[in-house]
């Protein structure tokens, strides 16, 4: 059975909400690069478009009405 710590654990991890997603991607793009401060935007900006992308998102055409 697990224990409280993993069951919180577990919760807090578990995204809720599209934002949720980027951050915890844009934390394992963190991780990967050995935690190098430095490049939290860029990180965001990169789980960002996955995420999105994943979602089917596709960003409006410049200039489109």
């Amino acid at each position: 059975m697990p224990n409280l710590t993993d069951w919180r654990r577990d919760q807090l991890l578990e995204p809720q909400t599209e934002e949720d997603e980027i951050r915890l991607r844009a934390y394992e793009l963190y991780e990967q690069r050995g935690r190098q401060p430095g490049r939290a935007l860029e990180d965001w900006l990169i789980a960002e478009r996955e995420i999105k992308a994943l979602h089917g998102w596709v960003p409006p055409l410049i200039g489109a009405a």
